[in-house]
């Protein structure tokens, strides 16, 4: 009888643990970079790169290449980008990414991201840090009114890997975070933050996994670094209602990428922002795959 009290006792524990978790889609591989030939594949990706004054970026590629140190194929992305020498507020931000090229369908994208160097430069007369971004991410649904191609009241959800240049840490340490916000205008520069959470760290030439998962039934994303327990950021349905599709192209804009926003500043040494990082094993939420 006593046994039978106690395994009832842990099997109700269980099913309680079970009934919480989220109930998504299992994963599958979107894309690993070793098809031959080693280019993108035009009916799974399509690129972009962006700069807010057209002097201030130097270095930046895309490209499918073997990883010098693991002799995996991966898509390398770099950028180098500078400061505007302007004024000494705000900050100049520059991407350069890949897209989906439906990503209507994704809830869910899980890669290995390795940075293989970063450089990450402030000024001392700018409170404005300069920061460098390795993300994983897109707008994943809208909150209404929706206008089509346009990402107003749409919210954006990212995985990333960063460094700043205000950071105490090692020189070879570089943050993992999880960030959801709400897009106030085309573009999502004005955005109203909704919730940020710390990974934990990696260190540069580390291989790393993450994983970002919208999960409407719960509302809340979810983001998890390796085998790391599950970390949550949840919204309030009342306030973001979830049943509109994003405004975003392409089914949200979800992309893979290299970001930088870097501090504006009157004098030398110029701010500058600079991460290569490799990409590989892209998955998604099976209903998603190609």
């Amino acid at each position: 009888m006593r046994c039978f009290l106690l395994c009832g006792i842990v099997l109700i524990v269980v099913l309680t643990g079970i009934s919480t978790q989220a109930q998504v889609e299992p994963l599958v591989l979107y894309e690993n970079f070793n098809a031959k030939p080693n280019i993108l594949d035009p009916e799974k990706w399509f690129g972009s790169e962006s700069y807010n004054a057209g002097d201030r970026g130097l270095e930046s590629a895309r490209q499918i290449k073997k990883e010098p140190l693991f002799q995996y194929m991966g898509l390398n992305i770099f950028n180098r980008t500078y400061g505007s020498t302007g004024s000494d507020s705000g900050v100049s931000f520059v991407f350069n990414r890949v897209f989906f090229r439906n990503g209507g369908n994704i809830d869910s994208i899980k890669a290995t991201v390795q940075v293989k160097k970063v450089e990450v430069t402030g000024c001392t007369a700018n409170p404005s840090e300069s920061e460098a971004q390795a993300r994983i991410g897109g707008m994943f649904f809208n909150t209404g009114p929706r206008t089509a191609g346009d990402t107003t009241n749409d919210v954006w959800a990212s995985i990333y890997v960063k460094r700043s240049s205000t950071s105490t840490d090692p020189a070879n340490v570089l943050e993992i975070i999880g960030e959801v916000s709400h897009c106030n205008n085309s573009g999502c520069s004005d955005a109203t933050p909704i919730g940020t959470q710390d990974l934990g760290t990696v260190k540069l030439n580390k291989k790393v996994i993450l994983r970002i998962t919208w999960d409407p039934q719960n509302d809340r994303f979810i983001f998890q670094k390796g085998r790391d327990p599950e970390v949550y950021i949840t919204y309030d349905p009342n306030i973001y209602p979830d049943s509109l599709p994003p405004g975003a192209s392409a089914g949200g804009s979800k992309r893979l990428d290299v970001a930088h926003y870097v501090a504006n500043c009157t004098t030398l040494p110029r701010p500058v922002g600079f991460m290569d990082v490799f990409f590989e094993n892209v998955y998604v939420n099976e209903s998603a795959a190609p």
